[in-house]
């Protein structure tokens, strides 16, 4: 199981390799002639701070370690797909698969996408998104229910395919001691935390 943890997964912003870089730690070169190839993925994440929507999607987004980057969507419909799922807040966080740093005309470094299915917005807040990550790096086999842990007739959640009750009364229990605010999170994570992002066949894409 993948972890947010991972900075070579999940790197920082300062840590998201420049656009033109071929940073060993992603790219090797394959047969000594400067022809660099992929060895990994990576996906940058980021919690929005602000936005703006005209002429083209704007974001201010805020990495684990407290720095600042412009995520400007220069996508054909320059990000108002992403504004129609809803999930474009300040609060939610921003991800940019295989995310490269982009020098601005402004002088402004940070990121330009140019395709829509390198971007997603996760509408948990990072600390959520942590929260829930640290909690996934060990699941109980059994019920998840303060004190029970019974694994035999335990169903899944139906929210986040992830958290285990043996019944209806630990269901609620459950939900209303936290499963309530991390069952998004779980949901969310599941393809984050599913992927090998250790080596590099093909692209991945949201």
């Amino acid at each position: 199981m993948a972890n947010l943890h991972d900075r070579l997964a999940f790197p920082t912003f300062e840590d998201c390799p420049g656009e033109y870089d071929v940073t060993p730690r992603y790219w090797k070169d394959s047969n000594g002639d400067d022809f660099f190839k992929r060895v990994r993925h990576w996906c940058f994440l980021g919690e929005i701070v602000d936005i703006l929507t005209l002429p083209r999607l704007f974001l201010t987004v805020r990495d684990i370690l407290g720095n600042k980057a412009l995520a400007a969507f220069h996508t054909d419909d320059a990000g108002r797909g992403l504004l129609r799922t809803g999930n474009v807040k300040e609060g939610h966080t921003f991800a940019l698969l295989d995310a490269q740093q982009h020098l601005f005309f402004s002088g402004h470094i940070g990121f330009r996408i140019e395709h829509p299915g390198l971007a997603k917005i996760i509408p948990c807040s990072m600390d959520h998104l942590l929260k829930a990550n640290d909690k996934l790096q060990s699941v109980p086999s059994g019920c998840w229910a303060p004190g029970c842990g019974k694994d035999t007739d335990a169903t899944t959640c139906n929210g986040c395919g992830i958290a285990k009750y043996c019944g209806q009364e630990h269901q609620q229990l459950g939900w209303k001691q936290g499963h309530k605010q991390e069952c998004k999170a779980f949901a969310e994570l599941k393809w984050f935390l599913q992927r090998d992002w250790s080596t590099f066949h093909n692209d991945f894409f949201f």
